[in-house]
């Protein structure tokens, strides 16, 4: 019984993996805009009004950051892998070394944004703007390009 009762514990843990983000950091993001090297990873924060932000080295992992302001937000060193940022506004912000590995960027703007040494690979970029966005040494090895806009203006239509 014991035993059947444990392999039940594990398959239940491994079928429904737990919303690792704290709940303190997720508050204090609310109230002050800032937090910085915080655990925000499965984090429920889309259509949140965020601009100017702090989420320097910062996990975001899985996070839902859909429809929301980040206009001038840090994410230096942030891991945002499988972070979904569809239909959000994060023109002029800071993504320098960021992890954005399998992440949903599809419709988001990143006008002006800072994506050097960015991680972007496997990334669904569908309709992304990325005008006049620093790239300097970004990896996306197999991301998902269609209507894209690059940084020189042009639409990229590779993958439609």
């Amino acid at each position: 019984m014991m035993k059947a009762l444990s392999v039940f514990s594990l398959v239940s843990l491994l079928a429904f993996p737990a919303m690792a983000y704290d709940e303190a950091d997720l508050t204090r993001l609310k109230e002050t805009g800032h937090c910085a090297s915080c655990d925000l990873s499965g984090a429920p924060m889309a259509a949140l009004f965020l601009p100017g932000a702090d989420f320097t080295g910062s996990d975001l992992t899985d996070a839902d950051l859909s429809q929301t302001e980040l206009s001038g937000a840090g994410f230096n060193n942030a891991n945002l892998s499988g972070v979904n940022l569809s239909d959000a506004n994060a023109a002029y912000a800071d993504f320098t070394a960021a992890d954005l590995r399998h992440a949903d960027l599809s419709r988001a703007n990143f006008y002006s944004a800072d994506m050097r040494e960015a991680v972007l690979s496997h990334a669904n970029l569908d309709g992304a703007n990325f005008t006049r966005a620093h790239r300097a040494g970004i990896t996306a090895v197999g991301a998902f390009v269609c209507k894209t806009t690059m940084p020189d203006g042009h639409v990229e239509h590779r993958d439609c």
